[in-house]
């Protein structure tokens, strides 16, 4: 793994894609910073983070297998590695605010900035920017941002968790392939599964292996975990049912009585009554 260490730079996204145009790099080269004075957010937002707290990195990868009218796809695999990594310090109530932001107990602790060069109407590669709050613990004027310290109350060695955040970037990118005889099946939302495992089944009829599913969100019924590990498929969501009633309380949209009557129907809709 090729990782480029630097003291301070005005932008590893900046950097890597300067980088590029005199060096030949390894696919998912990582240039990774302690001090990054111009980091950048969405729509131009800078991103801050204290020196050498926190991962402020850019990973190159090289010809993704995502045709350009669905680049939207690189944001959904980085999100997912970015949840997978954090799952493994059991950071608590993880969630993906879409596309760019992974939440953990509703506070921001990572932001994704993919810029995509394009040649010949395809995507060449992807510049991946990922800034995850690691042991920084003041965050000033910003009340719903925090850190993997702050909210597991212990300090984490940032070398390890880089390698591991890496690692499952390539995992799944590798899991995915637009071509092949790997593929990952992509769904906007799954209630039972059936009509969604309906295409897999069709696809594993073609001789195709399918790795998994992505889904944007997952009413979480039983029957549709059923039906997943009956047909052995790895279903992987970017948000779910019970996150939906947690986001709903907190802005008061509803109340815990109204929380309660809703999971209750969730627990078994086919019976639902409303008493």
């Amino acid at each position: 793994m090729q990782i480029i260490k630097l003291n301070a730079i005005d932008s590893t996204n900046n950097y890597l894609k300067q980088l590029m145009i005199d060096t030949v790099l390894e696919d998912f080269c990582v240039v990774t910073t302690k001090r990054q004075t111009k980091g950048k957010g969405q729509v131009g937002a800078e991103w801050y983070s204290e020196e050498d707290k926190n991962l402020t990195i850019s990973v190159l990868k090289n010809k993704p297998s995502v045709r350009l009218p669905y680049q939207f796809l690189l944001n959904i695999l980085v999100s997912l590695s970015i949840v997978k990594t954090l799952e493994s310090y059991k950071m608590p109530k993880l969630a993906i605010k879409w596309p760019n932001d992974i939440l953990s107990d509703h506070h921001k602790v990572s932001g994704i900035l993919i810029e995509n060069i394009i040649k010949s109407n395809k995507i060449d590669c992807s510049v991946i920017g990922i800034g995850l709050n690691v042991n920084q613990e003041l965050f000033e004027g910003l009340s719903k941002v925090s850190s993997m310290k702050s909210i597991l109350g212990t300090p984490i060695d940032k070398d390890e968790l880089l390698l591991k955040l890496i690692k499952n970037i390539q995992i799944y990118f590798e899991l995915y392939a637009e071509k092949g005889e790997n593929v990952v099946v992509v769904e906007d939302l799954i209630s039972t599964g059936k009509s969604s495992l309906v295409a897999v089944n069709a696809l594993k009829t073609a001789e195709v292996n399918v790795k998994g599913m992505v889904a944007i969100f997952t009413y979480g019924f039983e029957v549709s975990k059923e039906n997943f590990e009956t047909n052995n498929i790895n279903l992987y969501t970017l948000s779910n049912y019970e996150s939906l009633l947690e986001q709903a309380l907190d802005t008061n949209f509803i109340n815990q009585n109204e929380v309660e009557i809703l999971s209750k129907w969730n627990s078994n809709p086919s019976e639902w009554t409303g008493k």
